[in-house]
């Protein structure tokens, strides 16, 4: 029992210490949101009570008032875009900065042995930490949102789907920040030094955007028949984004599509009289915080594994560097052979830049001349699965954008025209920048 007993005021003592060391970033991030959300809302509700007033009279307007018109408010469309790519932002680089305070020691020559002699094991003091920045992070994430439910409670009243929504945007938020956070608990746990653990957090918060325009590069370049990235008009306007398409698949961006369509309901009634409401999705969330969930136990276990001598020594995870060094040339290399219209000049411009930056990263992660050349074997290894990657799409994605299926399996063909209707102004009129879509069903 004595033992049990120690055990849990070591873990009580490291909990609470996590706390008192990292709340000053969740407290930032918090005050912040809260100026971009109940803050927010709070002035365009009353923005609309005005509007619902006679300008010179002052009286009310009858069917103008916002209890006529929406069930709840949050965002306006404008805001539901812009303050979302604000607060994801914010959310983001707080829960890396807590991560890098919480885990830190884990690279600090000065503290990392502190912490051992504590006599907690490191499974505990890792979970300690971890779970005093998910109670920081949720707590900043979670008050500015309830600012906003009762906001809305005292102008439009209570509604299932009001809490329905205000439920999704915490969850939602709270999962990105989850992911964030972990992900650099994770990273600490697995390199020697804080500039290691600060650098990989973010390659690694930013690689499948890195590597979803390095493909779209290639693809527009490559691939005939591509869907992202081409341009149909004078004006230069893209027409897709794959980066867009697989957002699900984005640690930073499988939240914001989902969001932005939740901003405010509209008192909109189908032909039954019924409510027109679409219920939050939360597949998304419930997947990414699988996934965070499943970098705590990575995390956990590499740091039980993990060897203290290689503390404060760079370039000890090998898969990290492979990973960094290759993002991080293989995204000029897309844009060489996009720009460039000689496509055997835009491989070969590429390929040397993907060669230089390759030489300055490495040598940078190593910093030990005989290491960083006895290392360059992994270079040819780099250039190998960059030029594999070309080679997949100049053929066709292994002939798949070719592929015509056999006749009596096709029920129905969709063509669609992106970009400027000028294109198909023949066919149907319309504004600029809509998309139009051409539909034959079998038979016809």
């Amino acid at each position: 029992m004595t033992t049990q007993k120690s055990s849990l005021n070591t873990f009580s003592f490291s909990f609470f210490s996590a706390l008192k060391e990292g709340f000053i970033i969740p407290l930032i991030a918090m005050l912040a949101l809260i100026l971009a959300v109940p803050t927010t809302s709070l002035f365009s509700i009353l923005e609309l009570i005005k509007q619902g007033r006679d300008p010179m009279t002052g009286a009310l307007i009858e069917g103008e008032q916002i209890t006529d018109k929406f069930r709840f408010y949050i965002f306006d469309e404008y805001s539901a875009l812009s303050n979302n790519i604000l607060m994801h932002l914010l959310v983001i680089a707080a829960s890396i900065l807590l991560g890098i305070i919480m885990f830190r020691f884990i690279a600090n020559k000065k503290t990392v042995n502190v912490y051992y002699s504590l006599g907690i094991k490191r499974e505990n003091l890792f979970a300690s930490k971890f779970l005093a920045g998910l109670l920081l992070l949720f707590v900043s994430v979670s008050i500015p949102f309830l600012l906003t439910f009762l906001i809305n409670i005292k102008y439009f009243g209570y509604s299932k789907e009001l809490l329905a929504t205000i439920i999704f945007h915490v969850l939602g938020y709270f999962v990105l920040a989850l992911v964030a956070f972990t992900l650099t608990a994770t990273v600490f746990s697995a390199v020697g030094t804080i500039m290691e653990g600060i650098a990989f957090s973010g390659i690694l918060m930013l690689g499948p955007t890195i590597a979803y325009y390095s493909a779209q590069f290639l693809m527009d370049k490559l691939t005939l028949g591509s869907p992202y990235g081409h341009f149909y008009s004078s004006e230069n306007m893209l027409t897709n984004s794959l980066a867009s398409g697989l957002a699900r698949f984005n640690p930073l961006m499988f939240f914001y599509t989902d969001i932005t369509q939740h901003g405010y309901l509209a008192l909109e009634y189908d032909e039954k009289k019924k409510l027109i409401w679409q219920a939050p999705s939360y597949t998304n969330i419930i997947i990414w915080a699988l996934i965070a969930l499943a970098l705590f136990f990575i995390g956990m276990v590499i740091f039980k594994k993990r060897k203290a001598e290689i503390c404060g020594f760079l370039g000890e995870n090998k898969w990290l560097n492979f990973i960094a060094t290759f993002l991080i040339g293989f995204f000029p290399m897309g844009i060489s052979i996009m720009s460039i219209p000689s496509l055997p000049l835009g491989i070969l411009v590429g390929a040397l830049i993907f060669i230089l930056l390759y030489l300055i990263v490495d040598f940078a992660l190593i910093r030990n001349f005989k290491e960083w050349i006895k290392g360059l074997y992994k270079l040819p290894i780099h250039l190998g699965i960059v030029f594999a990657i070309i080679a997949i799409f100049y053929t066709g994605i292994f002939g798949f954008s070719s592929r015509m299926p056999a006749l009596e399996k096709i029920e129905s063909i969709d063509i669609s025209f992106p970009g400027n209707t000028m294109v198909i102004s023949p066919l149907r009129g319309g504004g600029f920048g809509e998309d139009f879509t051409l539909t034959f069903d079998s038979g016809e």
